[in-house]
């Protein structure tokens, strides 16, 4: 999470809701803080609409729009969730868009990792990681600070 932050990854945030579009935001909040997001749909679970062939326009029409224009190029992969959840093609389940959030935030910090150093995404995860024995430590002295031993006297 350390890198996540570092890097100041959008989530699912939009820049472009400024100004005369920012009616348009909706506000999720999280452990007290308030996070702004763009607009998506919530359902039972997730689901891809497919009523009134809504799926098919974005796919045929509107998808073939954003790769003609540029719109994706060089872009991270969380673009096109953003696109697929504002336009309703896709819903979340009630309650998870902070883990989607969330989820966007860390596939944001890892593909800036992708795409500054140049390796594969695993790659990037393995130079971010720490050995078993590294985790094991840091478990146990964190352990060790939230309940410090009792004494008899």
């Amino acid at each position: 999470m350390k890198f996540v932050e570092s890097n100041q990854p959008v989530g699912l945030d939009d820049e472009g809701l400024d100004g005369k579009f920012k009616s348009l935001t909706r506000m999720l909040k999280k452990n007290g803080e308030s996070h702004r997001v763009i607009r998506y749909t919530e359902s039972p679970s997730f689901d891809v609409v497919t009523a009134d062939a809504k799926a098919m326009i974005f796919v045929e029409d509107f998808y073939i729009e954003l790769v003609e224009d540029g719109h994706l190029t060089a872009k991270c992969p969380t673009v096109m969730l953003k696109h697929l959840l504002e336009s309703g093609v896709v819903t979340v389940a009630k309650g998870t868009i902070g883990r989607v959030h969330d989820d966007a935030r860390r596939a944001q910090a890892l593909n800036s990792l992708r795409a500054t150093l140049d390796v594969s995404i695993p790659d990037a995860i393995m130079l971010l990681s720490v050995s078993e024995r590294q985790m094991n430590l840091e478990i146990a002295s964190r352990l060790a600070e939230e309940s410090p031993q009792k004494t008899l006297f």
